[in-house]
C-alpha cells in the first residue's frame, strides 16, 4: 500500500513540476515594447525644397513608446488632441493604431533596434532608445 501511495505521490509531483515549467505563449508585440527615438523621415520629395504639403503623419516625427498593455504613446507631440493610442498587430508587416474610435492600418519594418513606420508616401525611422548603437 505504501509503494502505491509513493508512486501516486511521485507522479503527481512530477506532473505539477512539468506544468509549472511549461512556458507561456510569447506575446507577438514584445519586440516593439519600449521607447523609440525618431531620427529621420524618408519618402518621395520629402526633403525637396518644393515640398510644402504638411503630411498628416508629421505627428509621428516625435519619439514614440510601445507599452506591453497595447498602448502606443507619442508623448511630446503638441499637435495631437490625444497622444495615447492603442496598437495591435494585423500581420507580419502591419500595425493597427486606434484613437478615439478611429483606426488606421500602417505598414512597418522592424530590424533589431531599428523601426520604420510606413505611411502613404513617407516613412518615419526610429532607433530603440535603450540600444547601444
Amino acid at each position: 500500500m505504501k509503494s502505491i501511495l509513493l508512486r501516486v505521490f511521485a507522479v503527481v509531483l512530477l506532473l505539477s513540476v512539468l506544468v509549472s515549467c511549461s512556458s507561456k505563449p510569447k506575446d507577438p508585440t514584445e519586440p516593439f515594447w519600449g521607447k523609440w527615438t525618431y531620427y529621420d523621415t524618408e519618402g518621395e520629395n520629402y526633403n525637396s525644397y518644393l515640398y510644402t504639403y504638411r503630411s498628416e503623419y508629421e505627428d509621428f516625427q516625435y519619439d514614440i513608446e510601445f507599452l506591453s498593455d497595447g498602448t502606443f504613446l507619442i508623448p511630446d507631440c503638441p499637435y495631437l488632441i490625444v497622444n495615447t493610442l492603442e496598437y495591435s498587430l494585423v500581420d507580419d508587416n502591419r500595425l493597427k493604431l486606434t484613437a478615439l474610435g478611429i483606426s488606421e492600418i500602417i505598414e512597418y519594418e522592424l530590424d533589431g533596434d531599428q523601426l520604420k513606420l510606413i505611411f502613404d508616401d513617407v516613412s518615419n525611422l526610429y532607433q530603440r532608445e535603450d540600444s547601444e548603437n
